[in-house]
C-alpha cells in the first residue's frame, strides 16, 4: 500500500491490527503515517491532523513511536500517528466501525470532512473508501480527558478549572499550593519574547546553544506560578505544551510554541507581535467589561550585545503611562534593593527608560518590557543558566510588578 506524502510516494508497511470495537464486534484498522514538516514540533504536527485536543493523543503517539515526552521530532523518518484508517463499507460510517452512536458518526464524519478541505486528505471517504478515524473517538473518555487536554491549556487561563493543578508548568511544578488571595480578582498577562519558529538572540557556550526564548519563557512561568499561588487569574501568552518549568543549565530549543487561542506564531516579526498584542487586547477588553479593575502586563526578554558588554536587567515602560512607570519604578526599587542584599561587591546599573517598541504602543494594560541580560556575556549567562538565579529573578520581577 503507498501513501502520497511530500509530492512523492513512500512505501510504507502497515500492521493490520484487530479491535473490538464499542458495540463489542471485531474491526479491522492500522494507523496512518507520516513525515514532519520543517519547522514541525509536536503540537503543530498533531494540529495539522486536527488530533490535537485529547491529551490521550498525544500519550498514544509517544506510545506508538517509543519516544519520550517532549523530544524533537525527525523530518527524516516516518511517525505513526493515533489516527486509525478503516475501510467504508459503502453503506454508513457506523457500519463501517459498528457503533450505534449516530453523533460519534456525525463527529467522525466532520472530522473526515474537514482534512479534506485543509488537503491533509486526499480525497473524501466517500471515493476512496478510507475512512480516517482519531483514536481519542474510539479509546478516550473526552470529558476525563478534557480537563487536562492540551487545547485547554492553548485557550484557558491557567488557574480556571482545577485549583492547585497546572499542567502548563510541568510535571515537577505543576501542583501550587494556595499562598493567599491577595491577588483575587487582578489579572495579570505574561509574554515571553520570540518563539515558534524564531528563538530569538542566540549564542554558544562549549558547543552548548542557548536560546532567547527558551530562557524568556523558563522565568515566565515561574512569575506566572508566583501570581497563581496568591489568587490572580495570569495568561501565559505564548505557551509550549510540553516544556514546563524546567531547572537544566541548558535548555533544550525548539520551536512549537504557540500563541493563546493555540494560534502557529508567524515568522514575520509584526505578525507575530500583533497576534500577540490582539490576544492581550482581546482579554483585557473581557476582563474590563467585567469590572476587574487591575490588570498589568509584562514582557520578559534577554537582550544580545557586544560579548565584553555587561548589562543589569533593565526596563521600558510605556510613553506617558503614569500606571506603567509606577510598576517600572517599582521594579526598579525591588532590584536595587535585592541587589544590595545579594551582590553587595557590585553596584546595580539597571534603567528605566520608554522605547517606541509595538507591544509597548500597542497594549492596552498598564505594561513593562524587560530586558534581562546580555546573552552572549559570560557573566550575564551565570544569570540565565543556572535555575536558581531564574528562580530569583522571576521572584523580584513578581515582587516589582505587585508592589
Amino acid at each position: 500500500m503507498f501513501y502520497q506524502m511530500k509530492q512523492h510516494f513512500l512505501p510504507i508497511i502497515f500492521i493490520l491490527i484487530s479491535s473490538f470495537s464499542l458495540a463489542g464486534q471485531r474491526t479491522v484498522f492500522y494507523y496512518y503515517e507520516s513525515r514532519v514538516e520543517k519547522g514541525d514540533g509536536i503540537l503543530s504536527f498533531m494540529r495539522r491532523y486536527n488530533l490535537q485536543e485529547y491529551s490521550c493523543n498525544f500519550e498514544k503517539f509517544y506510545e506508538l513511536n517509543k519516544i519520550k515526552k517532549g523530544s524533537p521530532l525527525r523530518a527524516d523518518i516516518n511517525y505513526i500517528l493515533p489516527l486509525m484508517v478503516y475501510e467504508y463499507d459503502g453503506k454508513s460510517i457506523r457500519s463501517s466501525i459498528h457503533t450505534k452512536d449516530l453523533e460519534q458518526a456525525t463527529r467522525i464524519k466532520d472530522f473526515n470532512d474537514d482534512l479534506v478541505k485543509k488537503k491533509v486528505k486526499k480525497q473524501s471517504f466517500l471515493k476512496n473508501k478510507e475512512l480516517w478515524v482519531p483514536y481519542s473517538e474510539i479509546y478516550c473518555n473526552p470529558s476525563a480527558n478534557l480537563k487536562s487536554s492540551p487545547k485547554e491549556m492553548l485557550n484557558d487561563e491557567i488557574n480556571n478549572l482545577h485549583p492547585e493543578d497546572y499542567p502548563i508548568f510541568g510535571d515537577k511544578y505543576r501542583k501550587v499550593k494556595k499562598g493567599s488571595d491577595k491577588l483575587k480578582g487582578q489579572v495579570y498577562y505574561i509574554e515571553s519574547g520570540h518563539g515558534g519558529p524564531d528563538p530569538g538572540a542566540m549564542a554558544e557556550i562549549k558547543g552548548n546553544i542557548i536560546s532567547e526564548d527558551e530562557y524568556a519563557y523558563d522565568i515566565a512561568l515561574r512569575v506566572a506560578r508566583l501570581l497563581v499561588s496568591q489568587g490572580a487569574i495570569t495568561y501565559i501568552v505564548n505557551r509550549d505544551l510540553n516544556d514546563g518549568i524546567r531547572d537544566e543549565k541548558f535548555l533544550e530549543i525548539d520551536n512549537d510554541e504557540v500563541c493563546y487561542g493555540g494560534l502557529t506564531i508567524p515568522l514575520d516579526q509584526k505578525k507575530r507581535l500583533q497576534q500577540r498584542a490582539n490576544a492581550i487586547n482581546n482579554l483585557y477588553l473581557k476582563h474590563k467589561k467585567q469590572g476587574v479593575k487591575i490588570q498589568k502586563a509584562l514582557l520578559i526578554h534577554v537582550d544580545s550585545r557586544n560579548k565584553s558588554k555587561r548589562t543589569d536587567v533593565f526596563f521600558y515602560h510605556q510613553n506617558e503611562s503614569k500606571e506603567s512607570i509606577r510598576i517600572s519604578k517599582n521594579m526598579l526599587a525591588v532590584f536595587i534593593l535585592q541587589y544590595a542584599k545579594h551582590q553587595r561587591d557590585k553596584m546595580y546599573e539597571g534603567s528605566i527608560s520608554t522605547r517606541n517598541l509595538l507591544m509597548l504602543r500597542e497594549l492596552w494594560p498598564p505594561t513593562v518590557f524587560v530586558e534581562l541580560g546580555n546573552i552572549k556575556n559570560p557573566q550575564d549567562q551565570k544569570r540565565l543558566l543556572q535555575y536558581e538565579n531564574r528562580q530569583l529573578l522571576a521572584q523580584w520581577l513578581y515582587e516589582g510588578l505587585i508592589k
